[in-house]
């Protein structure tokens, strides 16, 4: 089983204990707060849901040879992606952690994003 909160930190990489196998990437909401500002300075509600509309983009736009490995799980305090590639969801996991600690970068991949209208402020 794969329970590893260092590698990715501050997103969490986890096999599901009901369906070995399939594994997230997850962040909490606690963490997410400490970069909202960002979004909300590009009009986008910063919860698991405008992460998920980030994580979904970035796939698209910078990995697409792995997006459609990835399905995007989030709740409004839970980022979650699923997939049962681990390799690309460790590949994924690479960008939003980046992000988290590169303000620049961050900004760039929420500019990206295509969130829901209802994720807009």
């Amino acid at each position: 089983m794969i329970d590893d909160s260092d590698t990715f930190a501050p997103f969490g990489l986890y096999e599901d204990d009901d369906d070995p196998g399939r594994f997230c990437l997850m962040m909490p909401d606690l963490d997410m707060e400490k970069v909202e500002d960002i979004f909300r300075a590009e009009g986008v509600i910063g919860n698991g849901h405008g992460w998920g509309a980030v994580a979904e983009s970035a796939a698209r736009r910078r990995l697409p040879e792995i997006a459609g490995a990835l399905e995007s799980d989030p709740e409004s305090g839970t980022f979650v992606v699923d997939s049962l590639d681990l390799g690309a969801l460790r590949r994924l996991a690479e960008l939003p952690q980046r992000a988290y600690h590169d303000r620049e970068l961050l900004t760039t991949l929420v500019r990206e994003a295509d969130p829901a209208p209802d994720l807009l402020y």
